[in-house]
């Protein structure tokens, strides 16, 4: 058993409080002091380096940084996006749809593709930025 005081927990006590708790909950505690302490040092050096930005885009630097979840809303609107590109990509003819999936969704380059289809990789890369013109044209229609 460990005896802490409340106050360095809450700071907004008055009075000190000691309390005896369980070692397995210390070690969680001191866990989480470790944890946010980290999280403040990520936040203050990142903070110099997205001080060059305007406020507008800081403020979106700064969200991804500190790798705030995404709302409700948020993850919705991405499943959403993403259905639509698959639906988008089905409506391709099937080489420049495997194509775009193998670039795009897999990473793989060019090259890759050329060399597992066996063509040349201009080939691919023509197929690829067609592909591309007729989603634009696909989902500039939808929306």
């Amino acid at each position: 058993m460990a005896l802490i005081n409340i106050r360095s927990l809450y700071p907004f006590y008055n009075c000190d409080c000691f309390i005896e708790i369980p070692d397995d909950v210390l070690n969680v505690i001191r866990e989480c002091n470790r944890a946010e302490k980290a999280y403040q040092r990520k936040l203050r050096y990142h903070k110099v380096k997205t001080e060059t930005l305007d406020a507008e885009n800081a403020d979106a630097v700064t969200m991804r940084i500190i790798d705030k979840p995404l709302t409700p809303y948020e993850v919705y609107a991405h499943k959403q996006m993403t259905s639509l590109l698959h639906a988008a990509i089905t409506k391709l003819p099937n080489k420049q749809a495997k194509r775009i999936y193998a670039h795009f969704f897999l990473d793989m380059t060019f090259t890759e593709i050329a060399n597992a289809e066996g063509v040349d990789e201009k080939v691919v890369r023509v197929a690829i930025q067609r592909g591309l013109q007729k989603l634009q044209k696909y989902l500039i229609s939808f929306m």
